[in-house]
């Protein structure tokens, strides 16, 4: 499948100091109706863009469509952790913990890498603490939480749970792909910073 490497991209917005324009930012805009019909855009929107952390909601809905999240009782603290990035402050990772415990699971199960809280008064008190920054700090904990929530309802292994080839992650690829209503075969997958796998799709 042909898919473009740079998208027609369009100036979206001017940065001027004084008379002068400073920098222009360019990039894409589509604008669907509730049905998906294309009432307007700028550039190419069919394009690919990578979905990233905009993706979480979609990486997280086989946590509730296997059931898991019924299974285990998760609150809806517990479920939007894991559909969203958070910030790493003290009530974040509580509900991450929470969810993991009501898994089975520690935060020694996540492998969703290390990174200090992006909250910044967060981050500056776990330096102060001396504390290293672990995998449950980093924003993806709690996509991670529910991913291995997922492996312990389905009897997946948890230990490989960020391949591509790992049950849940054709899962999840399937669920995108039948959501956004295309072809598994027109996602395009790669790497997340987090270890697992990202989305490309058309804008």
């Amino acid at each position: 499948m042909n898919k473009p490497v740079l998208p027609n991209d369009e100036p979206l917005a001017v940065v001027r100091r004084g008379g002068t324009v400073e920098s222009v930012h360019r990039g894409r805009v589509a604008y669907c109706d509730p049905t998906g019909e294309l009432l307007e855009f700028i550039g190419d929107p069919e394009g690919y863009i990578h979905a990233r952390s905009a993706a979480k909601p979609f990486q997280a809905l086989p946590l509730i469509l296997s059931g898991a999240a019924d299974s285990f009782g998760l609150t809806d603290e517990e479920i939007s952790v894991a559909c969203a990035s958070h910030n790493g402050e003290a009530r974040h990772l509580a509900v991450v913990r929470s969810l993991l415990e009501k898994a089975g699971l520690t935060e020694n199960d996540l492998q969703n890498g290390a990174h200090p809280p992006f909250y910044p008064p967060a981050a500056a008190e776990l330096a102060r603490s001396g504390e290293v920054p672990q995998a449950i700090h980093g924003n993806c904990s709690g996509k991670h939480a529910g991913m291995l929530a997922v492996c312990v309802h389905e009897g997946y292994d948890t230990r490989t749970y960020r391949s591509p080839d790992h049950p849940l992650q054709i899962r999840i690829l399937k669920t995108l792909a039948e959501t956004c209503g295309i072809a598994e075969s027109a996602v395009s997958v790669s790497g997340d910073n987090c270890g697992v796998p990202t989305f490309a799709l058309p804008l």
